[in-house]
């Protein structure tokens, strides 16, 4: 995995910077870029990171279906989470 990086700490006021990696996906090298205010982090920690949260973003939109909510209140969002998690849950065993 090959990894650059570069700084914008003038142009957004917690200071971000990219992160370019080249990562496989679906057997191909794909070159990807990611965005961070995190500037402690390895840029291999970084893109890492953002591959974890990929896999949880795809279960939710396309294991539980989850891609729209019915309002913008944490009950709104909590209740079909759990409810679709229950269902999947019941479904497998």
């Amino acid at each position: 995995m090959l990894s650059r990086e570069s700084s914008y700490e003038g142009e957004y006021p917690t200071g971000m910077r990219r992160v370019r990696t080249l990562l496989e996906v679906d057997g191909v090298e794909r070159e990807m870029e990611f965005l961070s205010n995190n500037m402690d982090w390895s840029p291999r920690s970084v893109s890492d990171l953002y591959r974890s949260r990929w896999s949880i973003e795809v279960f939710f939109k396309q294991t539980l279906r989850l891609a729209h909510f019915l309002g913008h209140s944490a009950n709104a969002m909590r209740w079909p989470v759990w409810s679709a998690l229950f269902c999947n849950l019941l479904l497998r065993f």
